[in-house]
């Protein structure tokens, strides 16, 4: 153990850091929230920036600011955000798929969503505040979220999901029990009566 312990502190290094006053404040705040120790703030937040810069620059990711989509998304009419969705969908499907054959895990639709959620969700890429989805019964399913963007990334979204859903899993989007508004949406998909009785 004693050795161990050695090894490590000949592995660590320490530097001198200045930090203005807010940000000092900013750290205090989250090292006391978190319960742990400054020095693993900070090196955690490095950890992480590198890992996000090094995915960037080994994919075609690109970070753009929220207003700057918002005003994209202004620019096209309902029609065309549902072309995009579709055309989205039809690129990440295929991603997904090559994903699965390397992870090697067999492709179901809870798979699917969890790993879609994950990715776009609050502690990844952001794109929404929550998102989430429950099983409504054996043949319903329901997916939920809020955003803070506005009414075109929800028709976006609906169009992108519902491809995915029909085109990999057979669920139709039923648009009775679906919604969505400038910051929310709540999907229900369903399996045609002939599938569930198969």
């Amino acid at each position: 153990m004693k050795k161990k312990q050695n090894n490590y502190r000949k592995k660590s290094h320490s530097i001198s850091l200045r930090l203005d006053d807010e940000t000092y404040k900013k750290l205090k705040l989250i090292s006391g929230k978190n319960n742990i120790t400054q020095s693993r703030v900070l090196r955690n937040s490095f950890n992480e920036w590198v890992k996000l810069k090094n995915i960037l620059m080994k994919s075609d990711s690109l970070i753009i600011g929220v207003n700057f989509l918002k005003g994209l998304l202004n620019l096209a009419n309902d029609k065309e955000l549902i072309d995009f969705g579709k055309y989205i969908a039809k690129i990440w499907i295929n991603e997904f798929n090559i994903h699965l054959i390397d992870m090697k895990v067999r492709e179901d639709l809870d798979s699917m969503l969890t790993t879609l959620i994950e990715g776009i969700g609050p502690n990844e890429a952001n794109w929404f505040s929550k998102l989430n989805f429950r099983r409504i019964d054996k043949n319903r399913i329901l997916v939920y979220g809020l955003h803070s963007l506005n009414r075109g990334f929800s028709v976006y979204f609906k169009s992108f999901l519902a491809y995915i859903m029909k085109k990999e899993f057979d669920y139709n989007l039923n648009p009775e029990k679906s919604n969505i508004s400038d910051s929310t949406i709540k999907l229900e998909f369903k399996l045609p009566d002939e599938v569930y009785q198969n």
